[in-house]
């Protein structure tokens, strides 16, 4: 009796799969008829468009030359001289007063 759980679990699944078997409708076949087929042509972008770049009644050129700008070239400046550090000056310790010895105690 200590299986009660998964023997009653094994017969639920099995009785679940068991109705939907039976009362499940069949898939019907898939009609596979002939098809028409039709034809494909490739055709690449460059036969469908013209573009060119340019004016189309200018005169060709041999060479074409597109125009480059420089960058400015960047200033230099002289490096700049650290300035010495300056220490500032040690404060003078404060004399050290001696303590006066104190008096003897009586005997």
């Amino acid at each position: 009796m200590h299986n009660v759980g998964f023997i009653s679990s094994s017969i639920a699944h099995v009785l679940i799969l068991g109705v939907g078997l039976v009362s499940l409708p069949s898939a019907d076949r898939h009609d596979v008829s002939n098809i028409e087929i039709l034809p494909i042509d490739l055709v690449t972008i460059a036969d469908v468009t013209d573009v060119k770049k340019g004016d189309s009644k200018a005169k060709p050129k041999e060479k074409i030359q597109e125009k480059t700008k420089k960058a400015p070239e960047p200033k230099k400046e002289p490096p700049k001289k650290p300035e010495p550090k300056v220490e500032p000056k040690p404060k003078p310790e404060p004399p050290k007063l001696k303590a006066e010895p104190a008096p003897p105690k009586p005997k």
